[in-house]
């Protein structure tokens, strides 16, 4: 070893670049043990797609050609029904959370809440799902074992998770749903007079040439039947028509078009004479005309079309239609069971939303709600035009009254050749100036 301490340094060198070197393959060895453990072979489908698109686009890198083919195929994950892309799901977060960390017991909770979503959902494609449809569904979740609503926290925890599914179908239709801050508070919905607006607005007059608004026979079935705004567009004339011309005293049709189960729902005479003023040629096809072909699209027409009828009329409420139908159902009947199959959800769901201070008078009140048919309006002109007449039969006999009784007091005058009963008859009543003439009996 030199003076200087030269050769000391390069010894130090030496033994660190040795320890660097020794590090690092011991790193790279970790990582190509670790690494391969994720690593899959491509399907021969998958390695067959490549191959077609390197052909295609041969001065394309294979990582750009894999995102493509990924990128496609993730799109189809939006046509899925609901029970399969939780399938696909749940194995593609199985992976996920092999690299991560998360106890047993939160990953069973994870997946029974996707498995729980497919279920309520199964049969529909997640495209078709609204944001409408799963706010409802998570508002309304109870426990399984009690059936009790579950709390604020609880459903929160399903709506994110949710989220996370439809972000991995490429959906963006519950982004914007978000977490309930304290108990739901009862919905809100229409007074009397603001519905009795909403009506006058959309139903069709014919003594005032105002035809039907298209949106009038949804609106009607949302506020009479308590149909979700999804199930009152699709509805077709051809189950309504079936219902009214029935003639069992509790006519009834079913809603298969749901995001639940298929439900009865009554007809009741309210809505069954809101329905009849509709012009017959208007009942065939869907009840709520529209150029649009999906349902997403049909909803979003509906409620544009709604909303901007009744601009400057009543401020919309969200879903206040079928909101205010429970309401008034629940004031009226006292049922939570009763309104909960109408209303195709839960008895807690009832309890939570629709406790309202009503009374079965106030409820009777928007239930006595009644258009005028043509038949009605018909019998109004012609109550009228009856009470004119009578009225103008009346005045004339008076006045012949009148002039009758004019001519018999002024022969009595000249008969008697007095002039003092025309004083009095002037004055005094019929009866008086007879008695004045023909004295006491």
């Amino acid at each position: 070893m030199s003076a200087d301490g030269k050769r000391q340094k390069k010894s130090q060198y030496a033994k660190s670049l040795e320890k660097a070197v020794k590090l690092a393959e011991t790193r790279v060895e970790s990582i190509e043990a670790s690494g391969l453990a994720h690593v899959k072979p491509l399907s021969k489908d998958e390695a067959s797609a490549i191959d077609h698109f390197k052909k295609k686009n041969p001065d394309t890198s294979l990582s750009e050609t894999v995102r493509e083919f990924s990128s496609k195929k993730e799109k189809i994950r939006a046509n899925l029904f609901a029970e399969e892309a939780v399938e696909q799901f749940v194995k593609w977060w199985s992976v996920q959370r092999e690299v991560g960390s998360g106890s047993k017991q939160y990953q069973k909770a994870f997946v029974n809440r996707v498995q729980r979503f497919a279920k309520s959902f199964e049969g529909h494609k997640m495209s078709s799902l609204s944001e409408e449809e799963v706010e409802d569904w998570k508002n309304g979740l109870t426990d399984e074992k009690t059936g009790k609503l579950l709390s604020c926290k609880a459903r929160n925890e399903y709506l994110s998770t949710i989220k996370k599914l439809f972000t991995f179908c490429r959906l963006n239709t519950i982004e914007k749903l978000e977490n309930l801050l304290k108990e739901n508070p009862p919905k809100e919905f229409y007074s009397v007079s603001n519905v009795e607006k909403i009506l006058d607005v959309f139903r069709p007059k014919k003594y005032e040439n105002k035809p039907m608004h298209p949106c009038y026979p949804s609106v009607v079935l949302s506020i009479f039947a308590g149909l979700r705004q999804s199930e009152a567009i699709v509805l077709d004339w051809s189950v309504l028509n079936k219902a009214m011309a029935s003639k069992v005293e509790k006519k009834t049709f079913v809603i298969t078009e749901s995001k639940t189960d298929p439900r009865q729902v009554l007809m009741n005479e309210t809505l069954l004479k809101w329905l009849e003023i509709v012009p017959e040629e208007e009942r065939i096809g869907e009840v709520f005309k529209t150029k649009a072909k999906n349902k997403q699209r049909k909803q979003d027409a509906f409620s544009e079309q709604f909303r901007n009828a009744l601009k400057g009329v009543v401020r919309v409420a969200k879903n206040g239609l079928r909101h205010s139908c429970a309401t008034y159902l629940v004031a009226k009947h006292n049922d939570y069971q009763f309104v909960a199959d109408q209303m195709g959800n839960s008895v807690a769901m009832q309890r939570q939303h629709y406790v309202t201070p009503l009374t079965y008078e106030e409820a009777m009140e928007f239930w006595n709600l009644t258009p005028y048919s043509e038949v009605e309006a018909l019998q109004i002109e012609l109550e009228k035009e009856r009470a004119e007449k009578e009225r103008l039969a009346r005045e004339e006999q008076e006045k012949e009254w009148r002039e009758q009784s004019k001519k018999e007091v002024e022969k009595c005058i000249r008969d008697t050749g007095g002039i003092e009963p025309l004083r009095y008859a002037e004055n005094l009543s019929e009866e008086d100036v007879w008695e004045d003439f023909y004295g006491e009996d």
